[in-house]
């Protein structure tokens, strides 16, 4: 997924070369979610490293212009970094006002899903009750689609994904991307919540 630090040169919006490149990685998301040759754990992991990049660019967007030495010292992939963790970006984000409510505890039910994946040799399957107990509680599907469609922002729809857990959380992850890219691209609801 997207890694390349030229992208924190440019605060406030996202770049234009970028743009097609997050796109892109969304429908290799979404490809890997409607097929069979990855299984739940590689999905699981890569969707979320895919939303990471995304929420990267939502508080880039967010944040006053630095250098580049700044941003990579705040948001390296490395964990002993501020902004290094999935975690403490989602937290970010509810700190600068990019999420809250719904989307904000969907975004820290996605961490704990990928978690289980990563850190849990027998965790295998959207289907294991220690995944699904975090799936019956997304519940960003609704909340995302009602705020695109109120600010028409054109979102993957949802028949592209099957109703199975796999499909569930696949479906979560690309509306919870395209919300956050779409407030990238726009900056939509500067000083109010992106997506709640």
């Amino acid at each position: 997924m997207t890694n390349d630090y030229d992208i924190f040169a440019a605060p406030r919006s996202l770049s234009p070369e970028l743009r097609p490149k997050l796109e892109a990685e969304m429908s290799q998301v979404v490809a890997m979610a409607r097929g069979t040759s990855e299984d739940d754990r590689t999905l699981a992991i890569v969707a979320t490293a895919f939303l990471d990049s995304v929420l990267t660019q939502a508080i880039i967007v967010r944040l006053p212009v630095w250098d580049d030495k700044v941003w990579k010292t705040l948001l390296s992939p490395d964990t002993n970094t501020p902004l290094g963790t999935y975690t403490s970006k989602v937290h970010m984000a509810r700190a600068l006002h990019i999420v809250e409510g719904i989307a904000y505890e969907d975004l820290l039910l996605v961490g704990k899903i990928r978690n289980k994946f990563a850190h849990i040799v027998g965790v295998t399957s959207f289907d294991n009750e220690a995944v699904t107990k975090y799936l019956r509680r997304l519940k960003s599907q609704t909340s995302v689609m009602a705020w695109a469609k109120e600010n028409a922002i054109p979102l993957y729809d949802p028949q592209q994904f099957d109703t199975s857990s796999r499909g569930r959380f696949a479906y979560s992850v690309v509306k919870l991307s395209s919300g956050l890219l779409s407030c990238s691209i726009t900056d939509a609801g500067f000083g109010a919540a992106c997506l709640m």
